[in-house]
């Protein structure tokens, strides 16, 4: 049975009603308006401090300088954002205060966390400092982490430089760095004082990194009734039977990173610390990171979280509350975008079965699931049927030949 959630706040700018275990949101779509200072948006957005400039990092140190006039900001950089991006964002006027590092997957651990701690310390960082992460998702966590906790915290910047990133793991104060048994089990909620994204960025994005991206896209334009869906099922129409190539045209970018942290922003500010409903931004996250971890983190996010939306909508369609129509019109969209519909990780559901059971989001009441019932229409779910999970992930099978 899906479990009844309702807000213990209302979010800044909307109305989020339960209607028999629905949450239904409803709010004119907004699209960003550009200007020379860069768009600094009203509403639920506005309290995130988010500048949306497109080359707006070419005059970083200036954003700086007016968002924290009194700190001296020390830039942690993606090492490969640094070799790409170093001479436009003029790297060479941060003199030490620019601090390359191996954003990596597997330098998200305490031990980076130190190293780059006493480096910042040996350059001059205290309290009055700000610490700004110039990477992807893997620099916002571990720099965010670090700032929480630096000298008992200073504040954080995040300069996104990723699709993924920018759409979602810039925005919310989610931390955290890796232990052996498992991805972000130590952290801290530190939301950012300022965030600046630049999607000229992803003008140098690899295609893999723009999938990972667009999976998110997907997820937000699932969970809200918003268009977003609908502008991304246009596009792909308008790319033909090939579907689509990347990068994206700027102004369509533009449009899907401004919608999708537009609604994440409604969620955290209704739920900041992820007790309620916050949670159904884990939508295709449960078996997507059972995915993750029985791949050894090799699958990459978007995914997994395009899988793992598959096998959310199929759970629905097998107890008789999605649409079906849902599940096709998911299939043509991840395919059209260059997602995976099947994984020959599924083939041995015992194993997956396993590592979706220890999932960290696992509460008292067991595994939580978030299942649309249709584009905008979603409810949590704990309890569910094993058999009916198993037959789930039949759909992410791939076929046998």
């Amino acid at each position: 049975m899906p479990d009844i959630m309702t807000p213990e706040q209302k979010p800044c700018s909307r109305s989020l009603q339960s209607e028999t275990g629905l949450f239904e949101h409803r709010e004119k779509t907004h699209t960003p308006r550009g200007s020379k200072g860069g768009t600094e948006p009203e509403g639920a957005l506005q309290s995130f401090h988010i500048t949306f400039k497109l080359h707006g990092a070419r005059s970083l140190r200036f954003w700086l300088q007016q968002r924290f006039p009194q700190r001296r900001p020390y830039l942690f950089v993606d090492r490969k954002v640094a070799s790409l991006w170093g001479e436009a964002l003029d790297a060479e006027s941060f003199a030490e205060a620019w601090i390359p590092w191996d954003a990596r997957e597997d330098k998200k651990r305490l031990a980076t966390v130190e190293d780059l701690a006493r480096t910042a310390l040996a350059r001059g960082a205290d309290r009055e400092s700000v610490f700004v992460a110039l990477g992807g998702g893997v620099t916002g966590d571990v720099v965010g982490f670090l700032a929480s906790i630096f000298m008992r915290g200073v504040p954080v910047a995040q300069v996104p430089t990723t699709l993924l990133a920018q759409v979602d793991s810039c925005l919310g104060g989610k931390t955290g760095v890796d232990l052996d048994e498992g991805k972000n089990l130590l952290g801290t909620f530190h939301q950012p004082q300022g965030i600046l994204v630049d999607s000229a960025f992803l003008e140098t994005l690899p295609e893999e990194e723009w999938r990972n991206g667009m999976a998110e896209v997907i997820k937000y334009a699932l969970l809200e009734d918003s268009g977003l869906l609908e502008t991304l099922e246009s596009f792909a129409q308008t790319e033909g039977a090939q579907g689509v190539f990347y990068p994206l045209p700027q102004k369509m970018t533009q449009h899907l990173v401004f919608q999708s942290l537009h609604i994440k922003a409604r969620y955290v500010s209704a739920d900041e610390r992820d007790f309620g409903l916050r949670q159904f931004l884990n939508l295709g996250h449960t078996s997507g990171h059972g995915l993750e971890a029985l791949s050894g983190y090799t699958l990459p996010h978007g995914s997994a979280v395009a899988l793992g939306m598959r096998v959310a909508v199929q759970l629905g369609i097998l107890m008789g509350e999605t649409n079906p129509d849902l599940g096709q019109r998911l299939h043509r969209i991840l395919k059209a975008y260059q997602l995976p519909l099947t994984t020959p990780l599924a083939h041995d559901p015992e194993a997956l079965l396993h590592h979706i059971r220890h999932d960290k989001k696992k509460g008292a009441a067991g595994l939580a699931w978030i299942v649309p019932r249709d584009v905008g229409r979603v409810e949590r779910w704990t309890n569910v049927p094993e058999k009916i999970l198993r037959e789930a992930l039949r759909v992410i099978q791939e076929p046998e030949t």
